[in-house]
């Protein structure tokens, strides 16, 4: 049994380095749509928090467990921010942040 329990977390590690990446992605995507003032316009938050749910529940679906449950509920404020008149100062709630750092604490924990 710890063989299979160390292929897990082997499978858990690999898939917080794509967390890693897809947040990358996000913050560069972020910085390349902002306006001049730092702003991103709505229809361009709308697309990457759609596209940031999309990727998230995409890799919920190659987990299990904790790290699943926190790609989900993320993949979820993600999707819910993508809906809202502003989709990068709804994804700035105290929710979206939670989420988050469940995540985080997920993959830690991997």
């Amino acid at each position: 049994m710890a063989s299979a329990s160390a292929a897990a977390k082997g499978g858990d590690a690999a898939l917080c380095e794509k967390v890693a990446a897809a947040k990358r992605a996000l913050n560069e995507e972020l910085r390349r749509v902002a306006g001049p003032d730092g702003k991103v316009p709505p229809a361009e938050g709308k697309r990457v928090m759609t596209a940031l749910a999309s990727a998230l529940s995409d890799l919920a679906a190659s987990g299990d467990g904790e790290l699943r449950d926190a790609l989900d509920a993320l993949a979820a404020e993600a999707s819910k921010a993508a809906k809202a008149a502003d989709p990068v100062r709804a994804a700035t709630s105290t929710s979206f942040d939670s989420a988050g750092q469940e995540l985080d604490n997920a993959c830690t924990n991997a």
